[in-house]
């Protein structure tokens, strides 16, 4: 799986992740967080280059953000593949 393709999977598991915070099921809330904050510790550890410290600990604190990050790394490896590289 290329880049790419793992950030686009990357993105559907967090947003589906996310959706499981909307129940009423504090356990389920509690897993998913976790979760959560496991994706964003291994986001961070492979697009250190694309990450500040800050954005990495925002993202911690707010998960939207973390969608946000993927977004941008993904944008721009598009650009890169764009350019032939």
């Amino acid at each position: 799986m290329d880049k790419m393709e793992s950030l686009a999977f990357n993105r559907i598991c967090a947003c589906f992740t996310l959706s499981s915070l909307a129940g009423s099921d504090t356990a389920a809330a509690v897993g998913a967080l976790a979760e959560l904050d496991d994706m964003i510790d291994e986001f961070y550890s492979e697009y250190k280059e694309l990450v500040s410290p800050e954005e990495y600990e925002t993202a911690k604190r707010n998960p939207e953000t973390f969608i946000a990050l993927i977004d941008r790394a993904h944008l721009h490896y598009a650009r890169l593949a764009s350019e032939g590289k």
